[in-house]
């Protein structure tokens, strides 16, 4: 549902560094001479390319954190804590692996106010995102579900919105 690669299209360096500092000492506790630390490990970052033993001219890295590094996964999580928040207002049960995020309910057959819920949630989900300069992957977007009985609903979550169909 979520891309590592949406991570690397926040908006303008500044706000990435100042919202990615925030979470991190908001969400972790982290502070001090290790807050200095991540914010050194954020800024004034540059990248080139090597190719057949020439090297292209130093540029600056402006957006996301440093891809294949090791501290990237954690830091994409700290910056995705929030959406732990969002999904546990709706108590919806949910995990986390990586950049993928995955809603799971129980609910009885012809029972859709849990399935209303569930698409409130998601709609917020992809609100916050978009607050937070990050992508909710639409096409990658799915629901599925396992009923016992004859009903079957589908949840389709498109760019303009989610909606549920019998």
């Amino acid at each position: 549902m979520i891309s590592m690669k949406n991570f690397s299209r926040v908006s303008g360096p500044i706000i990435a560094q100042k919202l990615h500092l925030l979470k991190l000492q908001n969400y972790t506790g982290i502070q001090g001479q290790a807050l200095r630390w991540f914010r050194s490990y954020l800024s004034d970052r540059y990248h080139f390319v090597y190719l057949n033993g020439e090297s292209s001219h130093l540029s600056p890295v402006k957006y996301g954190v440093p891809q294949g590094s090791v501290l990237g996964p954690l830091l994409f999580s700290i910056y995705m804590l929030p959406l732990g928040n969002i999904i546990k207002n709706y108590r919806i049960s949910f995990h986390c692996y990586a950049d993928d995020t995955q809603l799971y309910i129980s609910t009885r057959p012809g029972e859709t106010s849990k399935l209303s819920k569930l698409t409130e949630c998601v709609k917020n989900v992809k609100d916050w995102m978009t607050n937070n300069f990050l992508l909710l992957n639409s096409d990658k977007t799915e629901i599925q579900f396992a009923i016992r009985r004859m009903y079957c609903y589908f949840l389709y979550c498109q760019k303009s919105g989610c909606y549920i169909r019998k």
